[in-house]
């Protein structure tokens, strides 16, 4: 089963703030998600820039199930996927990783809504860059939803 959706993360809490809008696309396999998020210039990971980035990142899910009906299920998404994260951030680049420890995800019928409580994100800037940043490891989080379509 395919999918495609929007995915809408709200500012973090703290002295540096965050927040994206992603499209996702991927596959449902039983009970398994594939997916690639791509956040298309989108990416505000800290405060203080001159303007967002623009960040890919590959997930996979295992969808652990709470309730399972005909037309309702929900399930508790553990999602984990690496990726990276360019512009506005002058020369470099960033390495990603993302894990979702906890949320809930609940399909009506062909529609997934997904709630991240929150998504943790590393980043770190490769050694071998010469222009040094104030921030070459970043660690942020950010709660927000997704919502699907799956066909």
């Amino acid at each position: 089963m395919r999918f495609l959706g929007a995915e809408s993360i709200t500012w973090s809490d703290g002295p540096l703030g965050a927040g994206l809008f992603a499209v996702r696309g991927g596959v449902y396999l039983d009970r398994h998600e594939l997916a690639l998020e791509v956040s298309p210039g989108t990416l505000f990971w800290t405060e203080g820039l001159n303007g967002p980035a623009v960040q890919v990142i590959a997930t996979y899910a295992q969808l652990v199930t709470l309730h399972e009906g005909a037309d309702v299920s929900i399930y508790w998404p553990l999602r984990i996927g690496p990726g990276f994260f360019t512009g506005n951030t002058g020369d470099n680049w960033f390495l990603v990783v993302r894990a979702d420890l906890l949320g809930i995800a609940l399909r009506v019928g062909h529609l997934v809504v997904d709630l991240h409580l929150p998504s943790f994100r590393y980043a770190v800037r490769p050694a071998d860059r010469e222009v040094v940043l104030r921030d070459a490891h970043v660690f942020h989080w950010l709660a927000g939803v997704s919502a699907s379509y799956a066909f």
